[in-house]
């Protein structure tokens, strides 16, 4: 056993960085967060101190420790989807640790009283008002709760998602698979959203960028949307029996370039979103070298890693282009390009509390120059 003189062990002791339990400057905060109803741990709640731009989840058990932290006063939120946000001040002392606990109350459920109104235009875009529509006020805020989660998860806890992708197009009652590919994407990936501007001009191409999850939270899309209650039906899933709430949101009329029109759907137990539909508005309004485009139809359905924590699971966009001259009295000859992504892994630069690193999923098994039933485009359905 090689000996180290005892000299060279106390300068080695000097010199390591002091942990924060043995920091008597420096302060800790404990909390937990538990349903007030049940008692139950929340997990994955979003604890935030606003005096240094802080924002973290709890683990699976509803805790959070955030060491080294100044003493001073600390506004704290906390936030969970289907419950009312948590506000309070704590005062910080350096040495002993602060414990905060919360108690969450679920957002009141009236929502079978809602009069489903038909998103026929919308004429008077933003954020529904919080005195006088009130149901549908907190269905957006929970809207853009799940798309700031996700925010949070891409941005502190970096992914990459890698999906198998089969792209072809629509013949009579099946889809022709004409190439299969992997692709992945990094978590931080958004669109930037800004109205009136999904289709963009670069380097002589155009591209569309179809709004993601990212883009729901962000001002710009909520101000120049218009939001309706659509209803609630039953949905059976791989965990039971859910009921959704569907969002509607419709794109400002006076808005005379294509943008986003669509419907949102939330399980009415947790908040959670579980699917978006997007389509094309103003697809009139394309430029010239697009104008073959009739509809662009975009479906993203979503699955949970852990307790409240969704990601993207499948995507589905269908494509329907307008007849050519020469078939022009037979709309079923335009060609209906079909694009399916499945993810097939997920790995975390970071795992958020309590997740694993890497999580992996069936692969669908598509293969080239293959039929897929009409079935396996499920956005259709």
């Amino acid at each position: 056993m090689m000996r180290v003189p005892c000299a060279l062990l106390l300068a080695a002791a000097l010199a390591a960085p002091a942990s924060s339990q043995e920091r008597p400057d420096l302060a800790t905060l404990l909390v937990s967060v538990v349903d007030a109803r049940t008692d139950a741990p929340l997990a994955y709640a979003v604890v935030s101190l606003a005096q240094v731009n802080l924002e973290r989840f709890t683990d699976g058990r509803g805790r959070l420790t955030l060491p080294t932290l100044a003493p001073g006063r600390y506004d704290v939120l906390v936030r969970r989807l289907g419950f009312v946000p948590f506000r309070s001040q704590v005062t910080l002392t350096a040495g002993a640790p602060t414990v905060l606990d919360v108690r969450l109350s679920s957002v009141p459920q009236q929502l079978s009283r809602i009069r489903v109104t038909a998103a026929a235009s919308c004429a008077n875009p933003g954020p529904p008002d919080a005195i006088r529509d009130p149901d549908v006020f907190t269905l957006v805020s929970l809207l853009r709760e799940n798309a700031d989660r996700y925010r949070l998860l891409a941005s502190q806890y970096p992914f990459v998602r890698i999906q198998a992708r089969a792209l072809g197009d629509l013949r009579d009652e099946a889809m022709f698979v004409e190439r299969v590919d992997v692709t992945s994407f990094p978590s931080q990936t958004r669109s930037e959203y800004r109205a009136g501007e999904v289709v963009h001009r670069r380097g002589g191409l155009h591209t569309m960028g179809i709004p993601t999850i990212l883009d729901l939270a962000d001002d710009d899309f909520a101000r120049s949307h218009c939001f309706f209650y659509g209803g609630a039906t039953p949905h059976t899933t791989a965990s039971g029996e859910e009921t959704w709430l569907r969002l509607d949101v419709r794109a400002d009329d006076k808005l005379n370039s294509p943008d986003v029109n669509g419907a949102f759907y939330l399980d009415s137990a947790t908040a959670q979103l579980r699917k978006m539909d997007l389509e094309l508005s103003r697809p009139d309004r394309l430029p010239r070298q697009l104008s073959t485009i009739a509809t662009v139809h975009v479906s993203t359905a979503f699955v949970e890693i852990a307790n409240g924590l969704s990601v993207i699971q499948q995507v589905c966009a269908v494509t329907r282009l307008r007849p050519s001259e020469k078939n022009a009295d037979s709309a079923s000859r335009a060609l209906v390009p079909v694009e399916l992504q499945q993810i097939v892994k997920y790995a975390f630069t970071k795992p958020p509390p309590d997740v694993p690193a890497q999580r992996t999923f069936e692969a669908p098994g598509w293969q080239p120059l293959t039929y897929l039933p009409r079935t396996a485009i499920w956005c259709e359905g």
